[in-house]
């Protein structure tokens, strides 16, 4: 950090320039008025300029940047606010010495973003079966609850019962609150989760409020994709979070031909998997040794120590990183979309390796020679993966024009082949953490198995 020292002295001069100058030249940075910084905790604010914002914005980032453990549980946002703060609260203590001024603002602006760092739980409704019917069940650090149950577990929390708990019952049950500011927070939290979704409930702590909200999102949906493994297309796609993209419940179709009046019709896209409770419970209960699994690389990933002695932490973000995409991928509404985001999923799982990569991890997951069938019409491995990564060079660079291509083949067996290499993934990545293997990719596919020779053909 040998420029911090020179970088915050810009920001102290412009800062001092800007308050000494006439208004209307700050006025001048910005409209309706230039930019301002907080003179500490509730002391009003200081005019600066442009300038000096972006030198305190280059501070933020060279902190984070140097510091692992604070890239990892703070913002980049956070960071630049709390810059903005250490600077306007510090301003009248500065001197002419910038390495004793800058010292002074690297341990003030520290001690303030520790002091962000809180234990969080955040709630995100999701739909995962409808009806809901079977009881909370976890996935690592995810729990998914019906809304009822999301009720209880807001009161173990508190330690008692919250006032507007009956009010959002009430509402629950059809009666129409009344708006106004008492009802407010029950009409609020009723209006957050409809009947048919669950809530995920995920606990966040050593993260600042919004790392912590980020990290938590990224868990719900790790959650949400690991649940998609075990369930085929198109139904996987209807599991998903609230505040996801996705389309809306009811669509309506307008349309006319020439001398007749106009049609309206409408499609009703239900989210959720459909079936009784019976078929819900089976299905978590199949998954278990899936759900164990999977939780325990979304709880690294949830960890604010960038390294742990155990567990693997950097090939369990790979894994993460790439059930992301296989997740994209599930719900991407057009074909070529989904085949990209499959692609790019395997791509993530073997390291960046490519085509050659994609296959090499295959054949030692799925312990699948390469040069064997794996598709009814003959299809080998090999083939497979190279007419997936086919597309992906030909969508990205424009040689195929992917709205117009029928692809929904390819895309079955894209999203098939990424599934069931999350699915073994996941599971050889416990047995090799479990035993102290090196948390490094090449050491890691060394110790899979090399695959059974290919059976010899007869002449």
């Amino acid at each position: 950090m040998a420029r911090c020292p020179e970088i915050l002295k810009t920001a102290i001069e412009e800062t001092l320039a800007t308050i000494a100058a006439p208004i209307d030249v700050w006025m001048k940075e910005g409209r309706p008025f230039g930019p301002g910084i907080p003179a500490g905790d509730g002391l009003g604010s200081y005019r600066t300029n442009r300038k000096a914002m972006d030198a305190l914005a280059r501070l933020a980032d060279e902190i984070r940047r140097n510091d692992k453990g604070l890239k990892r549980a703070v913002a980049e946002d956070t960071a630049r606010m709390a810059a903005a703060w250490t600077l306007g609260e510090l301003l009248p203590e500065f001197d002419a010495d910038p390495a004793k001024n800058w010292k002074k603002f690297r341990n003030r602006m520290f001690q303030r973003l520790n002091q962000g760092v809180v234990r969080l739980t955040h709630y995100f409704p999701v739909w995962i079966f409808t009806p809901v019917g079977v009881p909370t069940f976890d996935v690592g650090p995810v729990r998914f609850s019906s809304r009822g149950d999301w009720l209880k577990e807001i009161k173990r929390r508190r330690g008692k019962r919250s006032s507007w708990t009956d009010d959002v019952e009430l509402a629950w049950r059809g009666y129409r609150l009344p708006q106004t500011l008492e009802k407010a927070n029950a009409n609020s939290v009723a209006r957050s989760v409809s009947g048919d979704q669950w809530v995920a409930s995920v606990t966040v702590d050593g993260f600042e409020p919004a790392q912590s909200y980020r990290r938590a999102l990224a868990a719900t949906r790790a959650a949400l994709d690991a649940l998609r493994l075990v369930e085929k297309a198109p139904a996987n796609a209807g599991i998903r979070a609230a505040r996801d993209h996705g389309p809306p419940l009811n669509v309506d179709r307008l349309h006319q031909i020439d001398g007749k009046d106009l049609a309206h019709g409408f499609a009703i896209n239900r989210q959720g998997l459909r079936g009784t409770p019976e078929m819900a419970k089976s299905m978590i209960d199949d998954c278990l040794g899936l759900r164990r699994a999977a939780g325990a690389r979304i709880d690294i990933y949830l960890r604010p120590a960038p390294t742990v002695p155990t567990g693997c932490p950097n090939l369990s973000d790979r894994w993460v990183n790439a059930l992301h995409w296989y997740g994209l991928g599930c719900a991407a509404d057009a074909d070529f979309q989904a085949i990209l985001n499959f692609v790019v999923a395997l791509d993530v799982l073997c390291g960046g390796l490519q085509e050659n990569g994609i296959c090499r991890l295959a054949e030692r997951l799925l312990q699948h020679s390469e040069t064997n069938p794996i598709l009814t019409d003959g299809t080998t491995l090999k083939a497979l993966v190279e007419r997936l990564y086919g597309y992906r060079s030909e969508i990205a660079h424009g040689s195929i024009l992917g709205l117009d291509e029928e692809l929904r083949q390819d895309r079955a067996w894209a999203e098939w082949l990424t599934a069931i290499m999350l699915f073994a993934y996941v599971f050889k990545l416990e047995t090799y953490a479990a035993s102290g293997g090196g948390d490094d990719r090449d050491a890691f596919f060394n110790a899979l198995p090399l695959p059974a020779a290919p059976a010899a053909t007869s002449a």
